[in-house]
């Protein structure tokens, strides 16, 4: 289900809500990271739906588990600290990985020791297609706020 995102238009064009739009570029800039991967992790993740709740118990717009809400101490009904939390989460998969974005994504779906146990991206259908997904994301569309693209 999509959120507030107005759609998806033939040209590979998506609009975010302006809040959440303005919010990733500020973190992206803070830690270092791609806008552009980053609002594809939250298509794929949630849909750009903040409420959206996976059946592992994952929450918000990055998906993130509780525990890891809990551990960096952020709120799970904060939209703005979802988004940090995730990042933070993603930043730290590709230190680890060497800024290697596939194996930073398998590890930010299925967690960095199920990667390391594998040496790579593990052999599990739903990872794999995650990694293909949010990579495609990244290289088909463009993420759009009050007429500024990126």
């Amino acid at each position: 289900m999509i959120g507030w995102m107005a759609g998806l238009i033939l040209s590979g064009v998506l609009v975010v809500e302006p809040a959440v739009y303005r919010s990733v570029v500020h973190l992206c800039h803070l830690l270092g990271l791609n806008e552009k991967l980053v609002f594809s992790v939250i298509l794929v993740e949630s849909g750009f739906n903040k409420n959206a709740l996976s059946s592992a118990g994952a929450v918000g717009l990055m998906q993130v588990m509780p525990k890891n809400l809990d551990a960096l101490r952020a709120k799970k009904e904060s939209v703005l600290e979802n988004l940090m939390a995730g990042m933070i989460i993603l930043k730290r998969q590709l230190r680890f990985f060497s800024d290697d974005m596939a194996l930073a994504l398998a590890a930010y779906n299925a967690g960095k020791k199920t990667v390391i146990r594998y040496r790579g991206i593990p052999p599990y259908r739903e990872t794999r297609h995650y990694v293909r997904k949010v990579i495609r994301a990244m290289q088909m569309n463009q993420y759009i706020c009050g007429g500024v693209q990126r």
